[in-house]
């Protein structure tokens, strides 16, 4: 990460971190990371599935405008 507000670790994100721990108490195997979930993969990486979510965002949202950082 370029810079220490961009590097979040998923246990600081009440969110993923709940996410995290219904997979661990369903299954009975502590998750030490998100990215460790079965569905990672597939929701978080994969490209047509981000173009797809991409898509419903600006049609729901309009286009994202970037600020620059200062």
């Amino acid at each position: 990460m370029d810079s220490e507000v961009e590097s979040v670790c998923c246990r600081e994100v009440e969110n993923v971190d709940m996410k995290r721990d219904s997979f661990s108490s369903e299954s009975q195997e502590a998750l030490q990371c998100i990215t460790e979930h079965p569905g990672f993969r597939t929701v978080c990486l994969d490209q047509y599935v981000l173009e797809t979510a991409y898509y419903q965002y600006v049609q729901q949202y309009g286009q994202m405008h970037h600020q620059a950082n200062e």
